[in-house]
């Protein structure tokens, strides 16, 4: 499951309102994003996004069926706000509602008109039907009287798709001044069509993008444009589709992913079409190495845990570098994963080798747990490894831990594992026990120094040489 660490957030200004919310859905359709956002007060808006400017949205409170957005979320390609890819693909965390009176008049300020009549059938959640319609026949008498016979023809193409029932509209296609534009879109190859209609040409790729030569015309068409994101979204879709993974797409992708979202978050998208980088890219390993060069030990590590057991040998050296620099609180966290990493050592190296790693983890442990807390923390470490000296240890601790004749030990084997201030405990009951034996007194004096407490390290090295002169 992929998650999200922080919602996307969305401010919504209508007028003089001010709205915050956060993204619930995303999906894309060829040139188009609908962005599903719920407020603090769980209203619905859509926003509805062409080319990654918005062009309009509002609250609804149901989708009605055969409407674009309706089909958008069932045909188009969606993502929830628990996918590293929706936060990437949003195109703006703030939107202003125009007015719906001067949306067409000003969107013909930057849109051809053809594009303002693809535009206008996509916000029929917003505007009544005949409100559009009425809108696009405009533009299509426009090219007709302007005798623009082949761009009247795709407004009439688009508005039979938009209104299939449309009589006039089926009239006019039939008018025989319209046969040979009629011929170029049913016979010719796509890429004939698309010099003459680029966009009636992608929304008809990706309508049809399951199709081998459609998707291929679309990818291509979309990576020329330097499209990455929607290029990366449409090839995760088939990809999900699919058993096996070209380790040349994968590369190609990966390229293009890692531009717009981070490495951590790309390699768990694609293990979760059960892809693992780490063994289909060799570069993936230098990206790692840089993370390690620049001190992001963390980020490294979170990487890497999840693909543990199927990591190549050549990350061994790697992995050993990364053991020492982490953070206790994600060794805890991830215990699990860490002991699946000490098993590979074991297996790798053998028990020998692998002693100094089991005993920097228990020291990482102790830095935010009690002795018991550690101990139960190893169970599975103990049943891998019973033999381990450190897990000896341990066991060893617990046992003498409620005995108060072996604080001197106990202390010896926390300040081992630079648990001072356990020690320092042991040390003093030692102390109050016997108190004429100098030994605790110099341990307390050793750790008070290792504690950078100069004060009360000084005080029992002056109690320690009056013991010893006595």
């Amino acid at each position: 499951m992929i998650k999200l660490i922080n919602p996307v957030e969305v401010v919504i200004k209508e007028k003089k309102k001010r709205y915050i919310g956060v993204v619930k859905q995303l999906t894309l359709y060829a040139k188009v994003k609908v962005i599903a956002v719920e407020t603090d007060s769980s209203e619905q808006f859509y926003l509805v996004f062409y080319d990654d400017s918005f062009i309009y949205g509002n609250k609804l409170h149901t989708i009605e069926d055969e409407s674009f957005i309706d089909h958008a979320s069932k045909q188009g390609i969606t993502y929830d706000q628990n996918h590293p890819l929706t936060s990437a693909l949003v195109p703006t965390n703030s939107v202003n509602i125009p007015s719906k009176t001067s949306i067409f008049t000003n969107l013909q300020t930057h849109y051809s008109l053809k594009e303002v009549a693809y535009i206008a059938t996509m916000l029929d959640s917003f505007f009544s039907k005949e409100e559009l319609i009425k809108m696009i026949d405009k533009i299509f008498y426009h090219f007709r009287v302007n005798g623009n016979f082949l761009e009247a023809f795709q407004i009439i193409q688009l508005l039979l798709h938009f209104e299939p029932s449309l009589k006039s509209a089926q009239a006019r296609i039939r008018n025989s001044e319209y046969d040979t534009y009629d011929e170029l879109y049913n016979s010719y190859s796509l890429s004939s069509i698309y010099k003459k209609d680029p966009l009636y040409v992608e929304f008809y790729c990706f309508k049809n993008r399951f199709d081998s030569s459609s998707y291929a015309f679309l990818e291509d068409h979309l990576i020329k444009e330097k499209r990455h994101m929607e290029a990366v979204c449409l090839w995760l879709e088939k990809a999900t589709n699919e058993t096996a993974h070209e380790s040349s797409s994968i590369e190609t992708y990966t390229n293009m992913a890692l531009t717009f979202i981070p490495f951590k978050q790309w390699i768990t998208i694609l293990s979760n079409i059960d892809v693992n980088i780490f063994r289909v890219l060799p570069g993936a390993k230098h990206i790692v190495e840089d993370m390690i060069t620049d001190a992001q030990y963390d980020e490294a590590i979170l990487c890497l845990l999840p693909f543990i057991q199927e990591l190549p040998d050549t990350y061994d050296e790697l992995l050993m570098k990364l053991w020492s620099q982490l953070n206790p609180v994600i060794m805890e966290s991830h215990i699990n994963d860490f002991i699946t990493l000490i098993e590979r050592f074991i297996k790798s190296k053998g028990l020998k080798e692998s002693e100094q790693l089991i005993s920097q983890l228990v020291e990482k442990l102790f830095l935010e747990n009690d002795l018991q807390t550690v101990n139960d923390l190893l169970v599975p470490i103990r049943l891998l490894a019973p033999n381990s000296l450190t897990i000896q240890k341990i066991l060893h601790m617990i046992q003498i831990s409620e005995n108060p004749d072996r604080m001197m030990e106990l202390g010896e084997y926390f300040a081992d594992f630079k648990k001072l201030d356990e020690a320092i405990e042991c040390f003093f009951w030692e102390m109050e026990l016997y108190p004429e034996n100098p030994e605790p007194v110099w341990r307390l004096k050793q750790m008070y120094q290792d504690k950078g407490m100069t004060d009360e390290a000084k005080g029992y090295q002056q109690l320690y040489t009056q013991l010893k002169a006595n």
